[in-house]
């Protein structure tokens, strides 16, 4: 089995030293061939320096310069990328939970109908169409009507296909991709719970008060603008604020 660790980046060595150091601790895999994959979206580049130095030792590097955003950072990989799944994170949220990633990618294996597991990054709440479609496999898991580009497992092919569909070219806002996502489907006349079922995210757990599995450190710089946090690129690139989140 072939799996992509990639993550988008965007000038934050100092974060990013602190996301690999908690994969070091948090991350377990045993049974696949793991790619490391890294796109910096260069918003400094004295910083972005910094960043590919720290991941020399990656099998594959993008620079993107001058910055253009975290949608266009995964188009970026996804044009190259031909694994069979893909954990994607970011480069300012550190692991704060033990990932089995060869327990979730043999889920992943057995129910072909799940196309991402999406780990939270805060206590999760239910909403009321996960109380109406809760389901129990091999492990209990809620499913999702929307779509993660932060911390998650992807099944590769499924998302290098849906991509195109719901990007905007030259949107910076990554949010935008949950509304282009309701959009593209309603144009193809599907219904609520048949959205849910074709789109194939889940949250791992009961999703009621469900411990949270990444800690965001960096809510003082934002990849979506950098014109606007200048003055903190200039300095060091760090702008630490940890939330608040339980430990499991």
């Amino acid at each position: 089995m072939n799996i992509d660790i990639f993550i988008t980046s965007a000038s934050r060595p100092k974060h990013l030293k602190k996301v690999l150091e908690s994969l070091n601790i948090y991350l377990h895999i045993n049974e696949h061939n793991i790619r490391w994959v890294i796109v910096e979206d260069v918003c400094n580049g004295k910083l972005s320096g910094d960043v590919i130095r720290l991941t020399k030792y990656f099998d594959k590097r993008y620079i993107v310069m001058p910055s253009k955003g975290m949608i266009n950072s995964i188009k970026t990989y996804l044009e190259q990328a031909f694994s069979d799944y893909t954990l994607k994170l970011v480069d300012d949220m550190i692991l704060y939970r033990h990932i089995d990633l060869d327990y979730y990618i043999g889920i992943m294996e057995k129910y072909k109908n799940i196309n991402q597991l999406i780990f939270n990054k805060r206590v999760s709440k239910n909403s009321q169409i996960h109380k109406d479609l809760k389901v129990t496999m091999d492990m209990e898991m809620v499913p999702c009507k929307k779509f993660s580009s932060m911390n998650s497992i992807w099944r590769t092919m499924f998302v290098k296909e849906l991509w195109p569909k719901i990007m905007n070219e030259g949107d910076r806002n990554i949010h935008n991709i949950s509304t282009n996502l309701y959009t593209y489907f309603k144009k193809k006349e599907i219904g609520r719970k048949d959205f849910v079922s074709k789109l194939g995210s889940y949250y791992p757990g009961s999703g009621e008060g469900e411990y949270c599995f990444f800690k965001h450190i960096g809510t003082n710089i934002s990849r979506m603008w950098p014109h606007k946090n200048k003055e903190i690129y200039r300095k060091d690139g760090c702008g630490y604020n940890e939330m608040e989140c339980k430990e499991g």
